[in-house]
């Protein structure tokens, strides 16, 4: 949870099938079918219809205010029908949702002139019959949203397309395009328990993308773990992630708009980036060298990653290995070319600190040579490996946990077990 428009609450994404499980429990709760002239929310209000039939209904003839001023409500549907009247939820413009809002199972959420432009707090939007709505005419109430500052969560079949229909000569409309602010926006699609594959699309740009440098940024979770999950843009070529924040999860896809993979020549992750590469995925870096500058690369857990070509990690940068979820699995990175690290960064091979995991499977794959230089450091507190295959090792001032390589090469061409905390694995360290 993290402060939005003060004194609301802003609250994250999440990861659960049932709609709104993210919100918090306190405050008054109205879980019954009612109807009323006027209704106000405060204090963490929570507005639910059950997701078991059968559904609450909510009719309001008057208005629906939420009272930002005293931290407001939060409003979650899952297969209801919730008639607001005339909603205000933002007083800067009635164009913005303003406060926590969910709707799945098929339910129905809808007020009178509803139509969105930008989200400023949290949206959870969940299987294909779910609507957000015009409450005269069922117009879909996110036909022209174009923007979130908050957490936009579109899962389990609730797909999503920009439009373009600003009139000829201008005027009022929305010309397909798409953002993410970059400090507190979060986009994600799909999650972990969807039993409908899931896919947002944009017509026009995404302006966090330059198409001229290829550089994208902001946050974005595109979890394939249930069903596929897919994020389309045009002209999407992504080389450089820059001050962005990009989890990748099981089947997951970023294209253009013809279904090109946007993401197969990804070069460079810099300026604080985090960037997590699931199991199956193959970079072939354009320019021929992976740069990790100043930011966090994991390879997570049970995955196997292919990087076709040298790996640079620079600045404080980290990649990490994850370790594996079992003794029968097994965590791989593979790397085409040389690893170089130096000026502070760290790679870890799958360490948990405090942890004697004794995992038999955390595999680094180097082709070409590694070489540590200026403070660069190789971890895996408190977990053994017994799989690293270096085929090459060069090093200059290279440490390992604070230990010294004392014999410029060795290891090469050598399958070996170690522990990494202080111990010897077919290299000599003092």
């Amino acid at each position: 949870m993290e402060s939005g428009r003060n004194p609301k609450q802003h609250y994250r994404g999440c990861d659960d099938s049932a709609a709104g499980s993210g919100y918090p429990p306190s405050g008054p709760k109205l879980d019954i079918t009612v109807q009323l002239h006027n209704l106000t929310l405060t204090n963490q209000a929570v507005i639910t219809a059950s997701a078991t039939q059968p559904y609450n209904n909510l009719t309001v003839l008057g208005e629906t205010t939420d009272d930002y001023t005293h931290v407001g409500g939060v409003i979650s549907n899952s297969g209801g029908v919730f008639s607001l009247g005339f909603f205000v939820n933002d007083p800067d413009c009635p164009c913005w949702l303003d406060l926590p809002m969910a709707v799945s199972n098929g339910g129905v959420t809808q007020w009178s002139g509803a139509d969105l432009y930008r989200i400023s707090n949290y949206l959870y939007m969940s299987g294909p019959n779910s609507r957000l709505q015009r409450q005269e005419d069922g117009f879909n109430a996110l036909t022209h949203l174009s923007e979130t500052l908050g957490t936009l969560v579109f899962v389990n079949g609730y797909n999503f397309t920009t439009v373009n229909d600003i009139p000829p000569g201008g005027g009022a409309g929305s010309d397909g395009s798409f953002g993410v602010n970059g400090y507190s926006g979060l986009l994600q699609i799909g999650q972990a328990s969807d039993t409908n594959p899931t896919t947002f699309t944009v017509v026009g740009n995404l302006t966090n993308f330059d198409a001229s440098t290829k550089t994208l940024n902001g946050n974005y979770i595109i979890d394939g773990r249930g069903r596929t999950a897919t994020l389309r843009f045009s002209n999407a070529n992504v080389q450089v992630l820059n001050n962005a924040n990009l989890a990748l999860y099981g089947d997951w896809h970023i294209t253009d708009l013809n279904g090109n993979d946007a993401m197969g020549t990804l070069a460079t992750v810099q300026n604080g980036s985090q960037f997590s590469s699931p199991n199956g995925q193959t970079i072939t870096p354009n320019g021929g060298t992976f740069l990790n500058d100043s930011s966090s690369h994991i390879i997570l857990n049970d995955a196997h990653v292919t990087i076709n070509g040298n790996y640079h990690l620079t600045n404080n940068g980290q990649l990490t290995v994850s370790h594996p979820s079992s003794g029968s699995t097994t965590s791989n990175l593979y790397l085409g070319g040389a690893l170089t690290a130096d000026h502070g960064a760290k790679m870890d091979m799958g360490g948990q600190p405090g942890v004697n995991t004794d995992y038999t499977g955390t595999v680094l794959t180097v082709q070409n040579g590694i070489v540590y230089s200026n403070s660069a450091a190789l971890t895996g507190v408190g977990t053994r490996l017994r799989a690293t295959l270096f085929y090459q090792w060069f090093s200059t001032s290279a440490r390992r946990n604070g230990r010294r390589a004392h014999n410029a090469e060795c290891c090469e061409g050598e399958e070996h077990a170690s522990q990494i905390r202080g111990g010897r694995g077919g290299c000599d360290y003092h």
